[in-house]
């Protein structure tokens, strides 16, 4: 069952579809970068609040998050509770490495990091497999509060950084929105979801540690659905993790998304008319070298 975390994850959820709904569109001023490993793409957007994080996954061709309308996949975070909810990547800079297949990227905040690693393993070409692996961890920097002698308790309670880690997932498995079935499997160690195309494509999510919030969403609408599952159509999911840090202290949130099964984007074949067109030109043209030669030679 579902912790209740209050009205606050509500309105996160209902709003997931907006932040995932972006897509590949981006705004101006912000920069995509991508890594790529074999038969594998992603985009990221480290910067610009109106961007998912991940826009695209390309995996032999097929974005898993393309179609119309595109998905993408968010992170977002809150301090305090309750708190105002901001996009991840609003956040500034602080460093960041792209690499063969491995992006690294730290944000500065108050009083807090937030470091994201995004390893990108792609299957053969025309295997239709890929996997993203994804680490963040969210360190309160803060620096403790002296004890103060004969006060009735350690005054350092006001540095504890109350902090809430969100991912909105909108997959478009295989490229095809408005299809798809997905299941999710919140607790017992297995904190997962399984999101299937008609055909045969799936992208397997799991995530540690448990999440407090797990639930699918109507991506069209940004509605929660109220249930874990099998939802079919333009579904989306939203996890959430809670979080209560000592300065100095630092907590990890370790995401895997799998993709099996999916297709291979093939070359259009020219219409017959437009072949047969083709075939008589370069008939012709053959015919004129013969011509020619039969010329030079006498």
């Amino acid at each position: 069952m579902l912790r209740n975390v209050g009205t606050k994850s509500l309105y996160r959820s209902l709003i997931v579809a907006a932040a995932c709904a972006a897509g590949t569109i981006l705004a101006a001023g912000a920069r995509a970068a991508s890594i790529s490993d074999n038969n594998s793409t992603l985009t990221i957007n480290p910067s610009g609040s109106t961007n998912p994080l991940i826009s695209q996954w390309i995996v032999d061709g097929v974005d898993q998050y393309g179609g119309s309308p595109a998905g993408g996949e968010n992170l977002r975070f809150a301090i305090g509770s309750p708190g105002i909810v901001e996009q991840l990547n609003s956040l500034t800079v602080a460093s960041s490495s792209f690499g063969s297949g491995i992006v690294s990227i730290t944000y500065q905040g108050g009083g807090f990091t937030v470091s994201v690693n995004e390893i990108l393993s792609g299957g053969n070409p025309g295997s239709g497999a890929s996997a993203i692996s994804e680490t963040i961890e969210v360190s309160n920097t803060q620096t403790p509060l002296p004890v103060i002698e004969g006060a009735a308790s350690p005054a350092d309670g006001s540095t504890t950084l109350v902090f809430s880690l969100l991912d909105d997932v909108n997959l478009n498995v295989n490229g095809t929105p408005g299809n798809d079935t997905l299941t999710l499997s919140p607790g017992s160690g297995t904190n997962t979801a399984n999101q299937t195309d008609p055909s045969g494509a799936k992208v397997n999510f799991t995530a540690t540690p448990t999440p407090d919030l797990f639930e699918t969403v109507d991506a069209t609408t940004g509605t929660p659905n109220g249930s874990l599952g099998p939802v079919t159509g333009d579904e989306a999911f939203a996890v959430e993790w809670n979080m209560s840090i000592a300065p100095g202290d630092s907590e990890i949130v370790s995401i895997n998304e799998t993709l099996s099964g999916g297709s291979t984007a093939s070359v259009v074949p020219l219409p017959n008319s437009a072949a047969a067109t083709l075939a008589m030109l370069a008939g012709l043209g053959i015919i004129a070298i013969v011509r020619r030669m039969r010329r030079t030679a006498k």
